[in-house]
């Protein structure tokens, strides 16, 4: 932990102030990491959360939408009427691959040259870590408390979150005023996200000997001229009307392409795999459900042998709260007091679980957290022990200035 101490001041500002604020939100965030928890194996690392919860004086509850996945509901109630803070962050990492090319232990949660390494330091077991050591210092601070403080853990975002926030915006909604969900933006306040539409299509033809191609029906042929009708949706449907100031324009991109058996013999299937991100305010899934629906009719009709059939893998909405919505104001307000100047505004080109809040239950949500987006999901990724610093004191500061 020697590393630690040689952060810079530039986030930290009076470190006496903050006490052993590095150490400890260092220590948390190692210790999570150590912890593997990829996507439907994240029981352990929910149960460590909750038991960091009820020492800090918050009442837990488990909501398990599978055996041995546990989304945690921690609260801190106050003793007055008062808004209701909820941050919601993802206890779930993406696999760590081949083991073999990582220079670091992917679970080791190693403190070196003042970053912490392993699977989910970035996204976002620094955040969570942040926001845990953010509620022990307000409990610590404050002797009263208005409102409620409520902190969600929760499983599969990785997967698209409908065991997580999907679930619990359902199942057990909170009556939040202020959504704030820790992704690595960089400490930028992301406001927006596309959404996601992963679709699965399969070409079927027939068989034959490759010398007699002609008696087949060559089903990786088919999938070709497919894809490059599929690859002029964007000009087809005009999509350089759809630029988003924050999102750019829409986008698409056949991610998988699996068919044929070997060399001699025609290909009877073929399968894509297409990943269509959306931009919100200019679409959403049901047109580029129509779009891909459009496509597929006219290839059918031009093509009497074309077999096709498709389905969906993953359907998220994208989501954006206006600028002037209240929880955009307040985290830009104390960050101009904690930082000394506001958050740059974003938007985020993957999605998250803000989706589900404004989508279930009208609640405008917004991300932000320590960590870069382009240190997640990498071999060897990261995060900056300042950036966990200075997440902990805006958190707590948010904290302070809405409970207490």
């Amino acid at each position: 932990m020697k590393d630690i101490v040689r952060l810079s001041a530039s986030l930290l500002g009076d470190v006496s102030a903050d006490g052993d604020i590095e150490s400890d939100v260092a220590k948390l965030a190692s210790d999570l990491i150590r912890i593997p928890s990829v996507t439907g194996k994240e029981g352990e690392v929910s149960e460590q959360i909750a038991r960091v919860m009820k020492t800090l004086g918050m009442s837990v509850e488990f909501d398990e939408p599978q055996q041995g996945r546990k989304n945690v509901i921690g609260r801190l109630e106050g003793t007055g009427k008062g808004p209701i803070l909820v941050f919601n962050g993802h206890v779930d990492v993406v696999p760590p691959g081949d083991i073999s090319k990582w220079n670091k232990d992917p679970f080791g949660g190693l403190v070196y040259d003042g970053r912490i390494y392993g699977r989910g330091a970035a996204d976002m077991k620094g955040g969570l870590a942040s926001i845990l050591t953010a509620v022990s210092r307000f409990v610590n601070s404050s002797s009263k408390m208005k409102g409620e403080l409520v902190m969600e853990a929760v499983v599969d975002e990785e997967a698209g979150g409908r065991a997580g926030t999907g679930r619990l915006t359902i199942e057990k909604p909170v009556r939040g005023d202020f959504v704030i969900i820790p992704e690595p933006t960089n400490l930028e306040l992301a406001i927006a996200h596309k959404g996601d539409l992963g679709l699965e299509i399969e070409v079927e033809g027939r068989s034959a000997h490759a010398a007699t191609p002609e008696l087949g029906i060559n089903a990786v042929h088919k999938s070709i001229q497919l894809a490059t009708k599929i690859l002029a949706i964007p000009e087809r449907f005009k999509w350089s009307y759809r630029t988003h100031a924050l999102l750019g324009p829409p986008s698409i991109a056949i991610s998988v392409i699996d068919g044929g058996i070997q060399r001699n013999i025609i290909p009877d299937r073929c399968r894509m795999v297409v990943d269509r991100r959306t931009v919100p305010s200019f679409e959403n899934l049901e047109v580029a459900r129509r779009e891909f629906s459009t496509i597929m009719s006219e290839a059918r009709a031009e093509d009497s042998q074309l077999k096709v059939s498709m389905k969906e893998l993953l359907a998220v909405e994208g989501t954006e709260t206006k600028q002037g919505e209240e929880v955009v104001q307040l985290v830009s307000k104390v960050c101009s007091d904690v930082m000394g100047a506001p958050p740059k505004i974003i938007g985020l080109k993957g999605f998250c679980d803000c989706h589900y809040f404004s989508e279930n239950l009208g609640i405008p949500a917004v991300a932000f957290g320590p960590g870069r987006l382009e240190q997640a999901h990498i071999i060897d990724e990261y995060v900056e022990i300042e950036q966990l610093v200075a997440a902990t004191r805006i958190f707590h500061r948010l904290m302070e200035d809405l409970l207490s």
